[in-house]
Parts: structure tokens; sequence; C-alpha cells
């Protein structure tokens, strides 16, 4: 008897994140997480440098059986409504005051709901941006695992939706720069030197 057994993992659903990526018209650019000794800082260079003219970024996450399909962008070049924006650190959720990353669902349930008067969330649906804002030394690994998190709240609050929603990924570490040094004190400068 013969027994063959496969640790390749099955996928029986696709997903993309945004399903509306405009993969007809621009030619795909796939990142591997599985593979790339990149951090955080680096996946999101890469993807910079690779979303121009006619290429479109793309990585792949197999959440369980279901296959993953994230086209993430960068603020690279483009100009977007702060109000628009959930900004989501390992630990955070950055609007407001900032929330724990605990309070995912319910936060990004607000963020989508689109109520123009529900300042500071996203005005419309369709203008909703998630960005990934983890630290800039992060590694592949944990990003594949925070999309994972990020996705499976997405796709809870989307079932419940009545409308189909787009998660449209952003990523981002500019805002982790440490602020430059402070000038030095003229008093304490001998100029006479």
């Amino acid at each position: 008897m013969l027994l063959i057994l496969s640790c390749e993992k099955k996928t029986s659903e696709i997903r993309s994140y945004p399903t509306d990526a405009l993969t007809d018209q621009f030619e795909t650019k796939k990142f591997d997480l599985d593979t790339t000794k990149l951090d955080f800082k680096g996946i999101t260079n890469w993807i910079g440098e690779n979303d121009w003219d006619d290429n479109i970024s793309l990585i792949e996450i197999q959440d369980g059986n279901i296959l993953k399909q994230i086209y993430p962008h960068t603020f690279s070049g483009c100009f977007f409504n702060h109000k628009n924006i959930i900004y989501l650190t390992s630990d955070s959720i950055l609007k407001n005051e900032g929330y724990p990353i605990k309070k995912l669902k319910p936060i990004l349930a607000e963020h989508y709901k689109g109520i123009k008067h529900n300042y500071p969330y996203s005005k419309s649906q369709q203008f909703a941006l998630v960005a990934v804002t983890i630290d800039t030394n992060q590694t592949a690994s944990e990003l594949n695992d925070f999309l994972i998190k990020i996705t499976r709240t997405f796709d809870e609050i989307n079932s419940e939706q009545k409308d189909s929603l787009e998660l449209r990924l952003v990523f981002d570490f500019f805002r982790q720069i440490p602020p430059p040094p402070p000038p030095p004190n003229l008093n304490e400068i001998d100029f006479e030197e």
C-alpha cells in the first residue's frame, strides 16, 4: 500500500483586496513575503518603486484555504484627504485619540460606514483607505500575520454590510522617522577661533 501525503495548502477560494484592482490594465509584479529578507521599510520601498507606469504590485498571503491577493500602494506622489485614512500599527489604531488594535473591528466598521457627518471618519466607502504603518524593521512574516488579521476583520465587516466594500491598503513608514536633532545652541559656540 502506497500513501502519499502532500504538505501543499489547498486553495478553495481566492479573494482580492481591492476587488476592483485594475489587473487587466496593468502588469502585475508579485512580491513574495515567504522568501524575502526585506523588512517593512524595504517592502514599502519596493512597492513604491514598482507601482509606476503600467505596473501594479501584488502580495499573496495564504489564510487557511483562502488565497488573499493584496494590491497595496504607497503614498509616494499622491495626495489623500486625511479624513479618509485610518492608520494601523501593530498594537494601535491611530484615529481620534487612538485605540488599541483589539478594537479593530468596531473602528474599521465605523470607518467604512460613510456617514458624512461622522467626522473624522471617511465620508464615503469608496474613498476609505487603510494605512499599514508598522515599525520599519518588522519582518515580512510579521507583516503577513498583520495582513491576515486586517483582511479577516475586513471580511467580517463586509459580510455584515449590504453593500460591497473595498479594502484599499497603503503601506507607509514615513511617520515613524524620528525628528531631526535640535539646532546647536548658539550661546555655546565659540566664534572667536
